[in-house]
């Protein structure tokens, strides 16, 4: 037959489940507590996101404004000055320099993202004269054509 705990160890076990409730009860509330805090925060963060969102769409816009103005600019003031010096008389080192039309599209790649790249005037594969650096040609977006590269080179 079991022996049945005598009365001062049954108080001690319900002393023990006391203090033993009390640390669960002081638990529970610092983890509501917590989340309380982490709701507030996800609050706060969710009104950031959205914040963000709506000034990121408007320098967007903004952006896209500009690059519009840009281009408009370019090809009502720059294109046709660049026209009307092809027309004049320059000596070929000048002419160099005015011999190629750019698109547009050339001179707004400056101003806008990287995901707008200069449109390269030599098709893919066309080594062009390159840029050199210690005999070794570089892969770029640097490219020249052959009197530029002679007149450089002394030619």
């Amino acid at each position: 037959m079991e022996e049945k705990p005598s009365y001062a160890e049954l108080e001690q076990r319900v002393k023990e489940l006391e203090k033993e409730a009390k640390k669960l009860k002081q638990e529970e509330k610092a983890l509501r507590k917590r989340g309380e805090e982490l709701e507030v925060k996800a609050d706060s963060m969710e009104q950031s996101n959205k914040a963000l969102r709506t000034l990121l769409k408007q320098r967007d816009e903004a952006r896209d404004g500009i690059e519009e103005k840009v281009v408009a600019n370019v090809q009502e003031l720059v294109l046709p000055f660049v026209r009307n010096l092809k027309g004049s008389e320059l000596d070929d080192k000048q002419m160099i320099n005015v011999d190629r039309e750019e698109p547009p599209e050339h001179y707004l790649a400056v101003f806008s993202n990287p995901i707008h790249k200069i449109p390269e005037p030599y098709p893919p594969g066309d080594p062009g004269c390159g840029a050199y650096k210690g005999g070794q040609e570089q892969q770029g977006n640097f490219r020249c054509d052959e009197s530029v590269e002679a007149h450089h080179r002394g030619s």
